[in-house]
């Protein structure tokens, strides 16, 4: 929970004081790559480090996540420009890429399957609070402190998540002879990134530059599925995602995500830039978003048992386009 923390209230603190950061470092037209270069290297990186804990187990791994996400915090603090801010966030979502992917395992491991929702469930609350505090604090922080607190806020949270696994998860240190697939994950990241920059460039309006990038994205594309079709331990097994529950499940995170991560990013931004309001409000706003998400996973957990997964995943799947409904229609003059 504690090392699910930072993650959780970096999503929070973060977009809720970005906007105000952006005006003091300049370069506001990269402004949404602060958030897509952590998303971009997380990504790329979950597929990474939860082949890595498979061979060498959680503890190492969840200690060199730790480490690496702390080292990005406090670089990020120390920010000049917006390019060194993009830079030192994506070293933070090196570090996410292992963090909560892993944990997520951990409870896998430690808990039998008629236990699993209630701790999941109880991970979900750890974002209840971040969602709550992260834009309060970031408030705070910048009327009060530096902008640079609200990264340097991981270090304390970091460094007693790490006491914790060092003293409390005990695995045996048992490493399961295998290849990594360096190819693949190389080119699993280089496509990510790839088509994040085509979308980028189509949403400012370089098509030409969008095309290029996009021709790249196809090309890794094609090049990373052959290199998991030949290699003896692939990163990303055809055989398992092709399965029809997991390729489901897989699509509708992707969507919920999407949906998620877009109110997330651009919605503190609206209400300071289109309403202008102050960061409070804006940190008000996103709390509301962000607190149906833990609420939600916390109810779920508790009666999926009895209600069944496929009834609350369509009432789950019928609830997003009416949430966002409400924010197709906001406009200029709309209130906060």
């Amino acid at each position: 929970m504690a090392s699910m923390a930072m993650v959780a209230i970096e999503a929070t603190i973060v977009s809720t004081v970005m906007p105000q950061i952006a005006s003091e470092l300049g370069g506001l037209h990269l402004y949404s790559w602060v958030f897509a270069s952590f998303l971009l290297a997380q990504t790329a990186m979950t597929v990474v480090f939860g082949k890595l804990s498979d061979l060498y187990g959680r503890k190492p791994v969840m200690f060199a996540g730790i480490a690496i996400f702390l080292v990005g915090s406090l670089l990020a603090g120390f920010s000049w420009s917006m390019p060194a801010m993009i830079c030192f966030r994506l070293i933070q979502g090196i570090g996410a890429g292992a963090i909560q992917p892993v944990a997520l395992t951990i409870v896998g491991d430690l808990y039998p399957v008629r236990e699993r929702g209630k701790v999941q469930g109880y991970l979900a609350s750890v974002w209840a609070v971040s969602a709550v505090l992260g834009p309060m604090l970031g408030a705070l922080i910048v009327q009060k402190l530096s902008w640079a607190w609200i990264f340097w806020i991981n270090v304390p949270i970091g460094l007693a998540a790490a006491l914790g696994f060092w003293a409390f998860l005990h695995e045996a240190p048992a490493t399961r002879r295998a290849s990594i697939d360096i190819v693949g994950a190389v080119l699993f990241a280089a496509g990510i990134a790839a088509l994040m920059i085509a979308l980028t460039e189509f949403g400012i309006g370089n098509d030409g530059y969008a095309w290029g990038w996009t021709a790249a994205f196809a090309l890794t594309l094609v090049l990373f599925v052959w290199q998991e079709r030949r290699a003896a331990d692939p990163m990303v097994s055809f055989k398992l995602w092709g399965a029809r529950v997991i390729a489901t499940v897989n699509g509708a995170a992707l969507l919920a995500g999407m949906v998620l991560i877009g109110i997330t990013t651009f919605l503190p931004m609206y209400v300071q830039v289109v309403l202008e309001r102050s960061s409070v409000t804006a940190g008000l706003t996103l709390t509301m978003v962000m607190l149906g998400w833990p609420i939600g996973a916390t109810l779920t957990s508790r009666i999926f048992q009895r209600v069944g997964l496929w009834r609350i995943l369509v009432a789950g799947a019928a609830l997003i386009p009416v949430g966002c409904s409400s924010f197709v229609l906001l406009a200029a003059g709309s209130t906060p």
